[in-house]
């Protein structure tokens, strides 16, 4: 009787090595999925944080061009320069000697209402109106490196009549994608336009 010679068929399957290659693959897929991933999101939240800074920013520039556009005329009482001979439509205040800008400007809104606005030495952008309590108006969230007003590109004068021009400057520090702060500077040029002569010069014992 001869004997049944049975032969098993070898399993279908993977190998160790092809295993290994497979999940070193998928790993390194999966790796690539999540740094896009959080590049999105890096980047949705960085367009995020320069639009925000954006949309308060232009507030801040659209309402101080604004207001100071069209301020009425003043003989010192809201302006800080009491019993002037002539009337004045904003005059610049807090002095830095340190940098020699004006970081505050003071005007008297068509509402009648005497306003300042001026960048406080804790880093924040504040308005001040009536003589009130003084409020934020960017928020805290942005780090702003310094707001300065110059009244027809001339640092020495302080007071702005007839024809003048107001320049403000303003820098707010982001992070960029290294982490790193960057100044974001921004500037207008604003004219009032009335009849008469330039700004008042500043005189020799100003402190």
């Amino acid at each position: 009787m001869k004997e049944k010679c049975f032969k098993f068929k070898k399993d279908s399957g993977f190998t160790l090595i092809e295993l290994i290659v497979v999940l070193a693959v998928f790993f390194v897929i999966t790796a690539s999925a999540v740094d896009i991933f959080i590049s999105s999101v890096n980047q949705q939240k960085k367009a995020q944080i320069e639009q925000d800074l954006l949309n308060q920013v232009t507030y801040i520039i659209e309402y101080i061009s604004r207001q100071t556009r069209t301020a009425l005329a003043d003989r010192g009482d809201c302006l800080g320069y009491p019993n002037l001979n002539e009337d004045y439509y904003y005059a610049l205040s807090r002095y830095d000697p340190e940098i020699s800008f004006f970081r505050g400007i003071k005007f008297l809104s068509n509402d009648g209402s005497c306003y300042e606005i001026f960048f406080d030495t804790d880093g924040t952008i504040k308005r001040i109106k009536d003589n009130g309590l003084d409020e934020s108006i960017l928020s805290k969230v942005f780090e702003v490196k310094y707001l300065r007003f110059v009244i027809n590109g001339d640092k020495s004068i302080y007071l702005g009549k007839n024809y003048p021009r107001l320049t403000l400057s303003l820098s707010v520090k982001i992070k960029d994608e290294a982490g790193y702060y960057k100044d974001n500077i921004f500037q207008t040029t604003v004219s009032r336009r009335v009849y008469g002569r330039r700004g008042s010069e500043m005189p020799a014992d100003f402190p």
